[in-house]
């Protein structure tokens, strides 16, 4: 993709990145005043994919998909005895976490709020790639154990949550 210009080859690649990943089911892409937005088809059935004006700067953004050839790993509870009965969510990979959608933003969750499945939790950052945390589950958050802008591992607990 050349810098600052978007053409319609460039489209059909992002499309055809977003049809074979098994990593990824959305992906947005801002630059200037345009934005677009992939998605998958998903569990309702539709896909979409929509081009509008927008005035942001550059960024990029996906979110990552359920796994399609293996099983979602179960969300297990901390060994530690203090964790007894409370979900581990846990990187899927190497990044920086970030709490908010931008600075100075609300975080997603804090401790004590209600989370559903779907519901946004943390962005982890890998190159400037964007990956949107959803929970997993239906609790309520128990603990926020990284700071904003920390560096995380993969498999590294970022959150507790006590399902309900």
């Amino acid at each position: 993709m050349s810098r600052g210009q978007i053409d319609f080859q460039n489209v059909l690649e992002l499309v055809e990145l977003i049809q074979s990943s098994s990593r990824f089911s959305e992906l947005r892409l801002r630059s200037g005043e345009l934005e677009i937005e992939l998605r998958r088809k998903g569990a309702g059935g539709e896909a979409a994919a929509a081009v509008a004006p927008v005035a942001a700067p550059v960024a990029l953004a996906a979110t990552p998909a359920p796994a399609a050839s293996a099983p979602p790993a179960p969300a297990a509870a901390s060994a530690a005895p203090d964790r007894a009965g409370l979900v581990a969510v846990r990187s899927p990979m190497v990044g920086t976490v970030y709490h908010a959608p931008e600075p100075g933003a609300a975080p997603f969750v804090r401790p004590g709020q209600t989370v559903a499945p779907g519901d946004p939790i943390c962005i982890v950052e890998v190159m400037k790639l964007m990956n949107s945390l959803r929970s997993e589950c239906h609790g309520v958050v128990r603990e926020v154990l990284v700071a904003d802008g920390q560096a995380v591992e993969q498999g590294q607990d970022l959150f507790l949550i006590a399902a309900l």
